[in-house]
């Protein structure tokens, strides 16, 4: 029992050796949570070419303490997805880098970015490990497609203030451990540590659904009504999620029931018959033809 113990832990670890305070598992989180916040046509890319954005996913990421050096990174691979999507025509190809869109975000969500400020630099790994034990209660406040940007400067600006909030929550995580100098562990639900791992996580989630939504309106995406009317409960892992829908002052327009929610340039056909109150996404009839490269 004792040996199986050590095994388990030993797999915790090397889990948690993936991005720095998010383990594999929690990255994988972010994904899947990220995705379920997204139009059905882009979830469905994203299913039809899942190796792919696996592989780009398991790509690694620039580090960087100084995470705002990572903004250039997420617009330049935001742009090659939207000529994969366009101009290429290759939904395989713009898989590869919205996996890959991921494992940056989750980068530029990493808590403790310098070791060299914790009294034990070990605090780190154990940090993660604190992270993935807890992700289960993890709150995550979603504010709707409506608060997507919508221009270059929109998504910038959103970047630019999500690596403020987390330079703002680093320190507060920081100054915590170094001045109560006690093993990670002993932390509850109910610690600053706690509550600095839900907003970093939560404000992951965000900035990566708002990423995707950004690359799906500049490639021709059409959204529909806004996914903001109630609390959802996500599962992960047999972890629950919870998820706090933020109303937006106004809904988004309901589209009429012959609006074809597939993007224009798809080489998908849409049934444009069916009502958005049964299926609000549109559906793909056909399968979309490959042009990967």
């Amino acid at each position: 029992m004792r040996i199986l113990s050590i095994i388990g832990f030993l797999i915790l670890i090397g889990s948690a050796m993936t991005t720095a305070c998010w383990t594999e598992t929690n990255v994988q989180g972010i994904a899947l949570d990220a995705r379920r916040l997204t139009p059905d046509n882009f979830q469905w890319v994203l299913n039809r070419y899942e190796s792919d954005f696996s592989r780009g996913m398991n790509l690694p990421a620039p580090t960087c303490i100084d995470r705002s050096h990572l903004i250039p990174v997420i617009i330049r691979e935001s742009d090659a997805a939207v000529t994969a999507l366009t101009v290429d025509m290759s939904y395989q190809r713009a898989a590869g880098i919205l996996g890959r869109l991921t494992r940056i975000v989750a980068e530029l969500h990493t808590i403790i970015t310098d070791i060299s400020r914790l009294k034990e630099p070990d605090w780190r790994t154990d940090y993660a490990i604190f992270l993935q034990q807890n992700r289960s209660f993890f709150r995550i406040r979603w504010k709707g497609e409506a608060a997507r940007p919508r221009t270059a400067h929109d998504f910038e600006a959103m970047l630019f203030e999500s690596t403020r909030r987390m330079d703002r929550v680093s320190s507060i995580l920081t100054e915590t451990l170094n001045r109560e100098n006690k093993t990670i562990a002993l932390y509850d639900v109910r610690s600053a540590p706690f509550g600095v791992g839900s907003i970093a996580y939560s404000s992951a989630v965000n900035v990566l659904a708002m990423t995707w939504l950004y690359i799906w309106d500049r490639a021709g995406g059409v959204q529909s009504e806004d996914r903001s009317a109630g609390d959802v409960s996500f599962r992960f892992l047999g972890s629950p999620v919870t998820v706090a829908m933020e109303y937006p002052a106004e809904r988004a327009k309901e589209p009429s029931s012959s609006a074809c929610l597939i993007p224009s340039d798809s080489a998908c056909s849409c049934s444009a018959r069916i009502r958005p109150r049964v299926k609000p996404w549109g559906v793909c009839t056909r399968p979309i033809r490959d042009r990967s490269a």
